[in-house]
């Protein structure tokens, strides 16, 4: 991960915690249903990834440091769902830089 220091430690606390909300997500899935389970483990691994795949530490910042990680686990998770869902999407001039 890039960036000084003191971001690369606080990012690397708010990654851990993150993690730490989906795996709990992972052990508690809300529907437990044998066809649900294999889709539901998928999507944790999927945004697990997103997260491990920031590169700058200041970016993962802006993404995560507003989750309320003191909540239940549960809305953590959800949370952290929904940060990444909304901010680490690729943009258009990101697509376009990879293929040009």
């Amino acid at each position: 991960m890039k960036g000084t220091e003191k971001q690369i430690a606080w990012a690397e606390d708010l990654k851990a915690k993150a993690i730490a909300a989906l795996e709990w997500m992972r052990e508690n899935p809300s529907d437990p249903g044998k066809a649900n389970i294999e889709m539901w483990n998928k999507g944790i691994d999927f945004q697990i990834n997103r997260i491990n795949s920031v590169e700058y530490a200041s970016k993962l910042i802006d993404v995560l440091r507003f989750v309320n990680f003191n909540g239940t686990p549960d809305q953590v998770g959800m949370a952290v769902v929904s940060q990444t869902n909304r901010y680490l999407k690729q943009g258009r001039k990101e697509r376009w830089r990879k293929t040009n």
